[in-house]
């Protein structure tokens, strides 16, 4: 999932034309409007992320992940490309759900 943010002067300007760039490029995964993810106007998200895992602003949107896992966990990883978590990715989705 991805969710967009003005704040680093790289992303687009509107939803408008943030949705039109998604039907473009037909992209498959889940992208939600475009948030904040630092100062007063943080989205919850963000804010929910930050203090899960005990850390700070985000420096740049495309070199701050977050993973979470069937538990509730979350990791944050930075400066990190999405290849360079694929192991974590496949562990995660290897553990079992927990029981409810």
């Amino acid at each position: 999932m991805a969710v967009p943010s003005t704040q680093f002067n790289q992303e687009y300007k509107t939803n408008d034309e943030l949705l039109n760039y998604i039907r473009e490029k037909e992209i498959a995964f889940t992208v939600l409007g475009l948030a904040d993810v630092n100062g007063p106007q943080s989205h919850p998200l963000y804010e929910g992320l930050k203090e899960a895992t005990g850390t700070g602003d985000i420096t740049w949107n495309f070199a701050s992940y977050f993973l979470l896992d069937r538990a509730g966990g979350v990791q944050r990883f930075d400066g990190k490309s999405p290849k360079d978590l694929a192991g974590e990715i496949e562990a995660k989705l290897a553990e079992d759900a927990p029981k409810l």
